[in-house]
């Protein structure tokens, strides 16, 4: 049986994907949608998989991954202002004892 976790995202989180490449080799984002989430303010060093350490000074638990290439703004941040959202570092699924993920860990 998954462990029900909706009770614990409080926050609402606003996430964009990135849906494309322009012309110019930038991405470019699908329209941004708000997402139920538990946001955590906490620094971590993640080793990246090409071995280079980032810090991490956010965790966000949803109950869906975000995708590494999209765009994260916090409570608080102004989603028209792309400078102030974070992407993400990396993404971890936690499971309960029988293996079923019931949350995702998102390192910003």
């Amino acid at each position: 049986m998954a462990i029900n976790v909706t009770g614990w995202l409080t926050s609402t989180i606003t996430v964009a994907t990135q849906s494309g490449v322009d012309s110019y080799g930038d991405p470019t984002f699908a329209t941004a949608a708000t997402m139920s989430a538990r946001v955590e303010t906490k620094q971590r060093i993640i080793v990246g998989t090409n071995g280079d350490e980032y810090q991490s000074n956010h965790v966000v638990c949803t109950a869906s991954a975000i995708p590494l290439n999209a765009r994260v703004w916090l409570p608080g941040d102004t989603t028209s202002d792309a400078n102030q959202a974070r992407r993400p570092i990396m993404v971890e699924a936690a499971s309960d004892k029988a293996g079923a993920t019931s949350v995702y860990l998102t390192y910003l």
